[in-house]
């Protein structure tokens, strides 16, 4: 999320020096930014609603965090517009997709839980309900 007309940002499109860009410490963005973007001044933080709070303060020229959080957070609000696509990569940083954790002594359970994901997957009701509340 970036702030329309400061410094019209495009993360697709440069190294963006000069940047001050917010990300949650510790996180996969904050790893993407580091490793993407390092003539970027990257601020990190020790929660996200601490990010959403100094970009709120316009203390932040550009926030890279989780597509759900932006979309509670910063999404709707006529301060702020979305730069760029989706990021899902690459996989050395991301992984190969979203998991769920189950505890070991739990194989039934994951068993129970992977039969049902490939039925939703397979009669459209994931797509349906990932497109409801993710849009994306």
């Amino acid at each position: 999320m970036g702030r329309p007309g400061d410094g019209d940002f495009d993360p697709e499109e440069g190294d963006l020096e000069g940047a001050t860009i917010g990300v949650q410490q510790g996180t996969i963005q904050d790893e993407y930014v580091t490793q993407f973007y390092p003539k970027a001044e990257v601020r990190r933080y020790g929660d996200s609603g601490a990010v959403v709070n100094d970009m709120q303060a316009q203390r932040l020229d550009l926030v890279f965090t989780a597509f759900p959080l932006a979309q509670e957070t910063l999404f709707g609000n006529d301060q702020f517009t979305r730069v760029g696509e989706l990021v899902t990569g690459p996989e050395s940083i991301y992984g190969p997709g979203v998991g769920a954790a189950f505890r070991k002594r739990d194989k039934a359970l994951v068993e129970s839980f992977n039969a049902a994901m490939e039925k939703v997957k397979e009669d459209g009701t994931f797509d349906e309900l990932h497109e409801k509340y993710f849009g994306e």
